[in-house]
């Protein structure tokens, strides 16, 4: 799991391409999309579920790359792709 807002859509382009690298299809990586901006086919093309999750209600550009925080979308991972046993999160900055 990982996910961001276009401010780190590079970012996670290269974790999910390092991760699918690593681990080929062993793996089933979900992405949350935040806001409207369109997902880089880098992104789309590699992981395995996509859940997108607007920013209706935060609206501080400034702020931008903390909306996942802002949003609480962590405490939601079960929510938005159901049926796993163990969710594991990976920040976009990490290399695998």
């Amino acid at each position: 799991m990982t996910g961001c807002d276009s401010a780190h859509f590079d970012l996670a382009a290269d974790l999910v391409a390092s991760l699918r690298d690593a681990s080929g299809l062993a793996v089933t990586i979900g992405f949350i999309h935040v806001g409207d901006d369109p997902l880089p086919p880098a992104i789309a093309e590699r992981v395995d579920h996509v859940a997108q999750v607007t920013g209706d209600r935060f609206h501080a550009e400034q702020r931008r790359g903390f909306r996942l925080a802002y949003l609480m979308v962590k405490p939601r991972i079960p929510e938005l792709f159901p049926g796993y046993d163990a969710y594991i999160w990976l920040d976009g900055d990490t290399w695998v």
